[in-house]
């Protein structure tokens, strides 16, 4: 099948098209500069590759950051082989079951141009690997059952791969601990099936055992499952969940590096609860995570079946629900994926008209592929059912869907008319719930959040622009959202500083009422001081400053710059000690540019200063900070 010159050609076009979208896609800030999970699995790669990996339980899955550590290649060229990779395996997959080229390539089809497994495939996220272990180990379980008598290789072969793919992704565990309950029953049953049944078991339990291993050995702890799963199947069960994707109660605001803000949440919360100030025993957190979660269901049970059915209902729905980025939002901006008409609730349609004739045909494989299903939906329901949770069901539905040819062959030549109706039964009020927009379920709520993801990737990058223009366009979907006005004053002033507004006196007055949001840090608080000077309160401008030197000391080197620059009466009156790590490239300018001769400058130079100050001056100067004040004061 591989060697036919029909899949020669679907193959070049999926990769023609993977590559435009990868083209487009390339120059976005959010590969340029990932955020969230993408952001944390690269933190976490860099950890490992420099051995610097804190010493404790793994608190996400570490296969994928692993894999990006080693591998030399860009996550988004990964993405892009693994992309083909699940192509190439669903074909294989969906011949071997259909046994019919025309199915292959319509299964191919849907997984090589489907926007939604693109939207994900470039960023690195860990869905693209673990789909292709899954397929790879649904491929090994069908080549074993093909051979006669099956063979063992394919069956190691098959818990080799699942169990990878749950390292990668814990969801998959959903279909690998009853597949190994399964496997053990059938082995003390049918004698004749012991050896198969073994040869899946035993690699399996290997990798696992010697994964927890591993763990305890860096962090004295045998643990197989990542932490964090307690924290979210309580997050995603209690009332007042919506079912959909992952909302938190507490907004952080940090300017370093990333930090898992539910792992951040989390832990605020069991501590408030708790009383508990000291280290936290991650067996006793999560212990205390479960407990909530399980007592919530207990108190009322209607209320939790009441917001499973919604879920239900939400992984069946063609729309995609957020998770890191709202799918709806981003398929919109790229005109590789914007007109592109696959879509769950067509995968959905054509998978369940054609599911009654591979019953008829491979009773035992669709009962295999019903099975893994239903054990991986109900993994999903567990938490949520967000786009990201749900997409392996997608090549197993393009699987499913490759017989929709049979499908349509039949219904024109009037043959197998009680299995086309049987599909059609099944398929039609799916299909009608599918394309429903029942309450909240298409909501756009989320769109706030894709458009701050940009904005905060476009300043990272300095492109003032952009990063100005998503934090207006989030201030449009939530007027009062204090990040957004943060990033779109910081924003403004860099196209101040910079000369990009193009205007002779730029206008601060609109970003008055902003300077009052309830978010302090150092660059926000040297901005909103630049923002008062030039709105001609100046007292109020060298209040700002001070202020903000004397609560973050080295870190507000940029107000302190502004001080002395404005000849502030004002000054602090003790100067902390200096660091080398503190970026002293701004205070050294201004002492070197000021006409105010200051006592600070000796005390600076009485210490012990890094000797490269010159080179931080040269190299490391921050985007937010002079020798652009001169030019600002001059347009005041």
């Amino acid at each position: 099948m591989l060697r036919e010159r029909s899949t020669f050609w679907l193959l070049l076009t999926v990769v023609a098209y993977s590559i435009a979208q990868l083209i487009w896609y390339w120059d976005s800030p959010l590969l340029q500069s990932p955020v969230l999970d993408g952001q944390e699995n690269l933190i976490l790669a860099a950890q490992i590759s420099e051995g610097a990996l804190a010493q404790e339980p793994f608190y996400r899955a570490i296969l994928y950051p692993a894999l990006l550590s080693v591998i030399p290649l860009h996550f988004a060229v990964l993405g892009f082989f693994l992309h083909f990779a699940n192509t190439l395996l669903v074909i294989f997959i969906t011949h071997s079951l259909w046994r019919s080229k025309a199915a292959a390539l319509i299964s191919g089809a849907l997984v090589g141009l489907n926007p939604v497994l693109l939207h994900f495939t470039f960023d690195p996220l860990d869905i693209t690997l673990s789909i292709t272990l899954f397929l790879a180990s649904i491929a090994s379980v069908l080549k074993g059952l093909q051979s006669k008598p099956p063979k063992s290789l394919p069956f190691i072969l098959s818990a080799l791969f699942l169990t990878l793919a749950c390292l990668a992704r814990p969801h998959f565990f959903a279909v690998l601990a009853p597949t190994l309950l399964i496997s053990l029953l059938l082995a003390i049953i049918n004698r004749s099936a012991k050896n198969y049944a073994f040869a899946f078991i035993a690699p399996a339990i290997l990798i696992l055992l010697s994964f927890g291993t591993l763990q305890a050995l860096r962090s004295q702890d045998f643990r197989i499952l990542p932490w964090q799963g307690s924290y979210n199947l309580w997050a995603n069960n209690h009332p007042g969940s919506n079912g959909l994707y992952l909302t938190q109660s507490l907004s952080f605001h940090y300017t370093g590096q990333h930090q898992n803000p539910a792992r951040l949440e989390s832990e605020y919360h069991y501590r408030k609860d708790t009383g508990n100030e000291g280290p936290i025993d991650i067996d006793t957190f999560n212990e205390y995570w479960k407990t909530r979660a399980f007592n919530a269901i207990l108190e009322d049970p209607t209320a939790w079946l009441k917001l499973m059915l919604y879920k239900s209902y939400a992984l069946i729905n063609n729309f995609e629900q957020y998770n890191n980025k709202t799918y709806s939002f981003h398929k919109e901006l790229s005109p590789v994926l914007k007109y592109n008409p696959i879509s769950w609730g067509l995968l959905l349609t054509l998978a369940l008209l054609a599911a009654p004739l591979l019953s008829k045909r491979e009773p035992s494989k669709i009962l295999y592929l019903a099975s893994i299903i239903i054990l991986y939906s109900a993994g999903v329901l567990l938490y949520m059912a967000s786009a990201r949770f749900r997409l392996p069901l997608v090549p197993i539905l393009s699987i499913l869907a490759g017989g929709s040819y049979f499908y349509f062959k039949y219904l024109i030549l009037k043959r197998h008319r009680p299995l086309l109706i049987a599909g059609l039964a099944i398929a039609l009020p799916l299909v009608v719930i599918s394309f429903s927009r029942f309450g909240d379920i298409a909501s756009r709520q989320t769109y706030v959040q894709d458009a701050m993801l940009l904005a905060d990737a476009s300043a990272k990058l300095q492109r003032d622009r952009e990063a100005y223009y998503w934090a207006d366009q989030a201030l449009n979907y939530s007027p009062d959202r204090p990040d957004a006005k943060r990033l779109r004053l910081i924003s403004f002033y860099n196209l101040v500083a910079y000369d990009q507004l193009l205007v002779q006196t730029p206008d601060w007055t609109p970003y008055q009422a902003d300077l009052e949001i309830p978010l302090t840090d150092p660059t926000f608080e040297y901005v909103k001081g630049i923002a008062y000077w030039n709105l001609n309160q100046k007292a109020k401008a060298q209040e700002v400053w001070l202020n903000s030197f004397l609560k973050n000391a080295w870190n507000a080197q940029a107000s302190l710059s502004a001080l002395i620059y404005t000849k502030a009466e004002k000054l602090p009156s003790n100067y902390p000690p200096i660091t080398d790590s503190a970026n002293l490239s701004q205070l050294v300018h201004t002492l070197r540019t000021s006409p105010k001769k200051i006592t600070a400058l000796s005390q600076l130079a009485s210490q012990s200063l890094p000797p490269n100050l010159t080179q931080l001056y040269t190299d490391l100067l921050p985007r937010v900070l002079p020798p652009i004040i001169p030019k600002v004061q001059e347009k005041t």
